[in-house]
């Protein structure tokens, strides 16, 4: 079905691309009926090998842990292996590691697209502890991509709190019928706004004391991805 597509797309756009969805759950699954994002991965690589490659990319959603906790460093399920049972802002290294492999690119040499395409910090509650964590997260996930460049795009989901989100707050405003301030921009709208702009080492700087870090270059990893957890 990608295959076709891609096909009926090019007819229209000879730069088009089609992306596999994929969510957190990379070596593991959600539930027994379920694929885990690896697995599809792979057989869509045994595929392109058996029927003829084509530049297929991956739309991978990396949202924390627990996608009601902001607190993503601290993870435990998000190693820096390929058997990490999730890659989520803690580990994004590993997707981008994964499509530099020579067996994972396009005919062996281009790198397929990367792009993080709906996920977003959760604020459990508008307390001012919950609403800094969401900020400082965004911080956090924003400075450990910047240094991943198979990422292409990076697509807030969503822009506003909704009631239909099974409780989630991963807005950077509040719920439209809030009591206090309906709409209002909440601490992580400014951090968004501010990244990739001047004003971003300044919007940012909170966040480290929240981490516990002095320096960004602190969060990224630059290790080697090793195919299994060490013990």
């Amino acid at each position: 079905s990608m295959r076709m597509a891609q096909l009926i797309a090019w007819q229209y756009d000879p730069y088009a691309k089609v992306y596999i969805s994929l969510e957190h759950h990379w070596d593991s699954v959600y539930a027994d009926h379920c694929y885990k994002g690896k697995e599809l991965l792979e057989m869509l690589l045994h595929f392109s090998r058996v029927e003829g490659d084509f530049p297929w990319a991956i739309a991978y959603h990396p949202y924390p842990e627990n996608l009601r906790d902001p607190r993503v460093w601290e993870d435990d399920t998000a190693w820096f292996s390929y058997d990490t049972p999730r890659i989520t802002f803690k580990n994004m290294e590993v997707i981008d590691a994964w499509v530099k492999r020579p067996e994972a690119r396009y005919l062996g040499k281009h790198i397929r697209d990367v792009q993080f395409t709906e996920q977003a910090p959760n604020s459990p509650d508008y307390s001012e502890e919950s609403l800094r964590d969401q900020a400082a997260c965004m911080a956090y996930l924003w400075k450990k991509m910047d240094a991943l460049d198979s990422v292409s795009m990076f697509h807030v989901h969503n822009w506003v709190d909704n009631r239909h989100e099974g409780g989630l707050r991963i807005g950077l405003r509040r719920f439209p019928d809030d009591e206090e301030d309906p709409h209002g921009k909440k601490p992580v709208w400014y951090v968004f706004q501010a990244l990739g702009t001047e004003k971003e080492a300044e919007a940012t700087e909170f966040a480290k004391k929240v981490i516990g870090i002095k320096d960004w270059s602190e969060v990224v990893y630059t290790g080697e991805i090793a195919e299994t957890r060490a013990e």
